[in-house]
C-alpha cells in the first residue's frame, strides 16, 4: 500500500482498484490520541481510519508525519 500527499489531498492505495482520498484541508489541528472519530483533527482522523480493515501501523506513522508536515 502507497500513501502520498499532492496539492492538499494525501491519497492512500489500498488496492488496485481502490485509492482512498483525504482533504487535508479538513484537518485543522494535530488534536490528541482520544479525539473522536470525524473531529477535525489529525488523531481524530487516525480514530476513524482505524476502523478500516486496510488501515496498519505503517500507514498510521506515513498519514502521521504527512499531517505534521503540513499542519505546522
Amino acid at each position: 500500500m502507497d500513501i502520498w500527499e499532492k496539492d492538499g489531498i494525501i491519497f492512500i492505495k489500498v488496492s488496485s482498484r481502490f485509492t482512498y482520498t483525504f482533504n487535508i484541508s479538513k484537518v485543522k489541528k494535530i488534536g490528541d490520541v482520544n479525539d473522536a472519530p470525524g473531529s477535525f483533527s489529525m488523531w481524530g482522523w487516525i480514530n476513524h481510519l482505524r476502523e478500516k480493515n486496510w488501515w496498519h501501523d505503517n500507514l498510521e506513522k506515513s498519514f502521521i508525519k504527512i499531517c505534521e508536515h503540513i499542519i505546522k
